[in-house]
């Protein structure tokens, strides 16, 4: 009997997450103009209270887990600073000290670091200062975070938690001078497709999805929407464009407007921000002219 408690004993002190999760995990760091260009090869530092180093943008870095947030800045010659707040949290090594490590398990995974996991991919803006908490990332997803309001001094704030597929992409905006705060409602992905396939964008012809590739690099908030006569409208920012100021300032209701005044039948969203929401119709095949079928917005595009 004393020998099973004596093997019993250091197994409890371990702690559940020391046993499941390293010290250290993967993220990858991206960096982009605030037009969606991708800048490789940025210096970026990392820091938490275990650690800090200097890793080059496009490139995975080791990361010591901590319950502190971690700080990243980014710096590339002729663009602005790129800097971002990484919040972890509790895996789910945390909750499995109640079975095996119990109370100390939990102290000790919680002073090492184990038990809590930052976003594992994330994207960095120049210029921008952006939070990026774990507790809204899906599996392998982009996360794009949200702007940090006490640090910009854009005079309009834009707050998304944005990936590519399987998120909510809710959209907030407030004016620094005279407009209040409006909440958008939520837009939640299908998984109908992954936000990069253009191939899977039903009823497009060629020259569609061409303008969705070149929509796929705009900056957010953006939305594109299609009919199924092929017909599609896109939008970026929002501020109708100068050309067309009667239009709606929200991105999505001016990219349906825009698709419905050339297909001259209803639209449907297929994507907002970094989401696809499209619901699969019963039938996705381009009409045989949807080559030329085409209402984009241009003259607000960033």
């Amino acid at each position: 009997m004393r020998k099973i408690l004596f093997l019993a004993l250091p197994l409890s002190l371990i702690g559940c997450a020391s046993i499941v999760n390293d010290s250290n995990q993967p993220i990858k760091i991206e960096t982009t103009t605030r037009n969606g260009q991708l800048i490789k090869g940025a210096s970026c530092k990392l820091n938490n209270d275990f650690f800090s180093a200097t890793v080059l943008s496009g490139d995975a870095a080791m990361v010591h887990r901590s319950s502190k947030d971690m700080n990243i800045q980014c710096e590339s010659a002729g663009h602005e600073t790129a800097s971002g707040k990484v919040i972890s949290r509790a895996n789910a090594g945390m909750a499995g000290n109640i079975l095996f490590g119990g109370a100390v398990g939990a102290v000790i995974d919680h002073n090492k670091g184990t038990a809590y996991t930052y976003p594992t991919w994330i994207r960095l803006v120049f210029g921008q200062n952006r939070i990026y908490d774990r507790r809204n990332e899906q599996e392998n997803i982009l996360l794009m975070g949200r702007l940090d309001d006490a640090t910009t001094s854009d005079s309009i704030k834009v707050s998304t938690e944005v990936a590519s597929v399987s998120s909510v992409s809710t959209i907030a905006t407030t004016s620094a001078s005279t407009n209040p705060v409006i909440a958008r409602p939520g837009f939640i992905a299908t998984g109908f497709a992954r936000i990069d396939d253009i191939d899977a964008v039903p009823y497009l012809g060629d020259r569609g999805r061409e303008s969705y590739l070149n929509w796929l690099e705009k900056s957010t908030p953006k939305a594109f929407a299609i009919a199924s006569n092929g017909y599609f409208g896109w939008a970026v920012g929002n501020t109708p464009p100068k050309a067309k100021p009667n239009l709606p300032s929200d991105a999505s209701e001016r990219a349906l407007q825009l698709c419905e005044s050339s297909a001259k039948r209803p639209c449907k969203l297929y994507a907002v921000n970094g989401s696809v929401v499209w619901v699969k119709d019963s039938v996705s095949q381009p009409p045989s002219n949807a080559m030329s079928n085409t209402a984009v917005e241009t003259a607000n595009s960033p």
